[in-house]
């Protein structure tokens, strides 16, 4: 998946001073802000594309193409998101998914991936202070967890 490879270079890249005006440390918490509504558009699309890959080696075409016409152009990918779309698609997954994401905070980890990403596109500053390259980097991790959780929850793995 390019998306994965593209913000763990982001993340791992961060500009330096030399390349930017601003001091390093208000560079790096912008780069942090960008990769983190990045990770948050990296959840949406990378489970859009598993859920598609997966109704395109199981399921009819039709069912595929109403899946790829129907799925929101953008949604809050929280973990309560991800539970109700995995059930409407098999119960059992549904359950599997609230299990992995009860272990380590991960359901918490994933939601703050989100209320971050909304708090930076909707201008609240104030919320945005524990935002660091090293959270991040953090989240990415959980994320990358998240998409490999679900690709093996379904089977498949995505291009």
């Amino acid at each position: 998946m390019r998306y994965r490879a593209r913000i763990k270079s982001l993340i791992d890249n961060p500009p330096t001073i030399a390349k930017r005006k601003g001091s390093e440390t208000e560079i790096h918490a912008r780069w942090a802000k960008y990769a983190c509504v990045l990770i948050s558009g990296f959840i949406e699309q990378a489970l859009k594309e598993v859920v598609l890959e997966y109704a395109e080696s199981k399921a009819a075409p039709q069912i595929r193409n109403h899946i790829e016409h129907t799925w929101p152009k953008s949604r809050n990918m929280r973990s309560d998101v991800i539970q109700r779309t995995l059930e409407g698609l098999d119960k059992g997954w549904s359950k599997k998914h609230e299990e992995w994401s009860n272990e380590n905070q991960r359901k918490k980890e994933i939601n703050e991936i989100i209320t971050w990403r909304n708090d930076i596109v909707h201008g609240k500053e104030s919320n945005l202070n524990s935002i660091t390259l090293v959270s991040v980097k953090d989240k990415f991790k959980v994320a990358c967890d998240l998409v490999d959780f679900i690709e093996d929850l379904l089977g498949v793995r995505t291009k």
